[in-house]
């Protein structure tokens, strides 16, 4: 209509550009949103305060969850703990326990953050062997008498305290 110019209006007045444009628009209305995109609303771990006993692990598994409580896919996970000396989390979430206390393991999601508290407990003893077993005294004699407790795989506990009794102190004391 305007000579060689060819307008907006005359374009959007032809049938193919009519069915294009509304196709572009429905993809563009429908498609997803990224991972990235989700929102994070909380994190959670489980299990929740595990207590294990010094050389043991388990596991953590983080989900964070939108504010609906859908779980959003995240990766990486950032893990940390805040006693080394007790419990180590690894990048997985395995925590290792290394000596009696308490620690803080925590995971954080695209700055939202959870944590947890582990206890670490010492490993029982399952035995305790007596060296000599056997041992012949004289009247007024001394004997030296050592014992070494064990774990249930028969790993030596160190500094565990031991108490010495006689069943007969009137023979042995």
């Amino acid at each position: 209509p305007h000579g060689d110019a060819v307008t907006i209006m005359d374009r959007l007045s032809r049938p193919f550009t009519r069915v294009c444009l509304a196709g572009a628009l429905i993809v563009m209305a429908c498609a997803e949103p990224t991972v990235s995109d989700l929102a994070i609303d909380a994190v959670e771990l489980t299990p929740a305060s595990p207590t294990l006993r010094a050389g043991a692990t388990v596991v953590l598994s983080a989900r964070a969850q939108d504010a609906n409580g859908n779980t959003v896919p995240v990766s990486p996970l950032s893990w940390s703990s805040s006693n080394a000396s007790v419990a180590t989390v690894s990048a997985t979430g395995v925590v290792s326990a290394t000596a009696p206390g308490t620690a803080r393991i925590a995971v954080s999601a695209r700055g939202v953050s959870a944590t947890t508290t582990v206890t670490v407990t010492e490993r029982p003893v399952a035995s305790l062997v007596v060296t000599p077993a056997i041992a012949a005294v004289r009247v007024g004699g001394t004997v030296l008498v050592r014992a070494q407790p064990l774990d249930a795989d028969n790993v030596a506990l160190v500094g565990r305290r031991i108490t010495w009794s006689s069943s007969d102190p009137t023979v042995a004391r």
